[in-house]
């Protein structure tokens, strides 16, 4: 059976609209139960609660998931097939190629208290700090509308490319997702590394 390559785009936009229909960041084995559940409910088509921890990142080394697999999760975002959801994204200006070769950082690179520096136009900045499980909190921000204390869930960050945050908490409130850098992505992306026992 042929197989997708673990860490592409357009996996990282089927997982975003699988969050958005089940309207709940995915990260705790519930959480991926009740999406095996409403596949089953939905398609009369089963997925293992293993296969889709694996393709969240939730458990062991992420392996290129089946093109059957992602077939499922494509209908069940309301696309024939996994084939018309990229091509979708494509139309939609969402992919530009198959290949996506720009700076990246994945959540699934860091540990809990990295912090990571974006910035954006027209002159957005702000300092992220990694909680685990795909969440953040802004630590710093400057000219933003995300504010100090928030937190959100996104599975990367891509130079030159939208931000696309999910579970956004905003001064204490549900506020939805977010999108920083429509027009032209984020215009830096750097590493900080851990914070410091002192600070």
């Amino acid at each position: 059976m042929k197989k997708a390559e673990p860490q592409t785009d357009e996996l990282l936009w089927l997982r975003v609209e699988v969050e958005n229909k089940m309207n709940r960041h995915l990260s705790s084995p519930t959480d991926f139960n009740k999406l095996s559940l409403q596949i089953q409910l939905e398609l009369n088509e089963y997925l293992s609660v293993s296969t889709i921890k694996r393709l969240w990142g939730y458990v062991g080394r992420q392996h290129a998931p089946r093109i059957s697999t992602l077939d499922i999760l494509a209908r069940f975002t309301g696309n024939d097939s996994w084939l018309e959801f990229c091509n979708k994204l494509i139309r939609e200006h969402r992919i530009e190629s198959s290949i996506f070769t720009t700076q990246q950082i994945l959540s699934t690179q860091l540990e809990e208290g990295d912090r990571v520096a974006l910035a954006w136009n027209p002159d957005r900045e702000c300092i992220l700090e990694y909680q685990g499980n795909n969440s953040y909190k802004v630590v710093n921000a400057i000219n933003t509308k995300i504010a100090e204390g928030d937190t959100f869930s996104t599975l990367f960050f891509s130079l030159n490319q939208p931000l696309i945050v999910t579970n956004l908490k905003h001064e204490g409130k549900n506020a939805g997702s977010y999108i920083a850098g429509k027009a032209n992505g984020l215009t830096t992306l750097r590493f900080l590394g851990r914070k410091l026992d002192d600070e």
